[in-house]
């Protein structure tokens, strides 16, 4: 067994991984990701790992600032300007934690600046890269 670089002839290999999976999101394009990496072994290809730019979005906010509405337009601008930074580093997605305290009245909000919301099977695993 060995871990090597993906290579293109490896495509059609990790498109039948996919599908196989049964994972319901599509296979996004190769060239998403920084990282592309294949188990291969003298069966051929059993595994790969994809790693792509992910920002992680903190906010901090006084929840008394001002009215509600001056604080909404205040996250709809730094929302824009934060996303235009993340473009120029090449992120393609970022992602924010809500508390559940919050996460009913805020992600209205969010929803309107163009967030998604993950299905709420899906679990969050996070690691630090040491």
């Amino acid at each position: 067994m060995i871990v090597r670089q993906y290579k293109e002839q490896d495509f059609d290999r990790i498109k039948e991984m996919h599908e196989k999976s049964g994972l319901n999101y599509s296979l996004p394009p190769m060239d998403t990701f920084f990282s592309r990496r294949v188990v291969d072994s003298e069966d051929g290809v059993g595994m790969v790992s994809l790693l792509k730019l992910t920002a992680e979005a903190y906010l901090i906010c006084d929840p008394n600032w001002r009215t509600p509405a001056w604080r909404m337009s205040a996250l709809q601008g730094i929302d824009a300007v934060c996303n235009e930074d993340a473009r120029q580093k090449g992120v393609l997605e970022a992602v924010a934690f809500i508390p559940p305290s919050i996460e009913k009245t805020f992600r209205r909000r969010l929803e309107r600046m163009g967030w998604n919301r993950n299905k709420p099977s899906w679990h969050s695993y996070w690691k630090a890269v040491l």
